[in-house]
């Protein structure tokens, strides 16, 4: 009887954390709108949900589920076009978690925090400024379209390292708590790991072509 309880209990843990992180992720879009917007945890349970589940497919299901949720109450976007490159950019965080998984390292979550939200910025904006009148078809309009949303690209590098930390950090002191062991990515290098990191190498002459 304790048996099967036990196997009820671990078979329902995914589907507690799948509900957790959309939750987490529609109210996070909410929380800070006025104040600093795209200060969200959008791209932490996206890369979080592809670094805990199983299936590939699982995973993407979350941040999906969380803009389609928390669109239902925001401004629509401008153009189709805008629409599926932001959607494709949220699954990029799903991406690295699953490649993160393979090999969890301090150098790997510092990647992290970076790479999500810098690709956002390039690729949702070129959207914006092709797709859509906001800005004009020319090289000024171009560089004004960057540069106009560089203090949402500053907010959203923010929340990604806020959140990235506080979800992989949640992890890992549940799994301390219940097993004793540490999260793997959260293990430091040791000093013959980072002398051979900081090693000079020989110079390589390059090939000619």
């Amino acid at each position: 009887m304790k048996k099967s309880t036990t196997q009820k209990l671990n078979a329902a843990i995914p589907v507690i954390v799948f509900a957790l992180l959309v939750a987490v992720g529609v109210i996070g879009r909410f929380v800070f709108r006025e104040s600093w917007p795209n200060f969200t945890p959008t791209a932490a349970v996206a890369l979080f949900a592809g670094f805990y589940f199983a299936r590939g497919w699982t995973a993407a299901l979350v941040p999906m589920c969380v803009m389609a949720l928390s669109n239902l109450w925001l401004p629509v976007y401008q153009s189709p076009a805008e629409v599926v490159v932001v959607y494709l950019a949220v699954l990029l965080p799903v991406a690295i978690g699953r490649l993160v998984k393979r090999g969890p390292s301090v150098q790997g979550f510092c990647l992290l925090a970076l790479v999500p939200s810098l690709v956002f910025y390039l690729t949702t904006n070129l959207a914006v400024w092709c797709c859509t009148p906001m800005y004009s078809h020319t090289w000024a309009g171009f560089v004004r379209c960057y540069y106009v949303a560089l203090p949402f690209y500053r907010w959203m590098l923010e929340g990604d390292v806020v959140f990235l930390a506080m979800t992989f950090g949640a992890y890992a002191a549940v799994r301390w708590l219940s097993s004793g062991s540490a999260l793997p990515i959260l293990q430091v290098p040791t000093w013959t790991e980072v002398a051979r990191l900081v090693k000079p190498q020989p110079a390589v002459v390059p090939a000619r072509r």
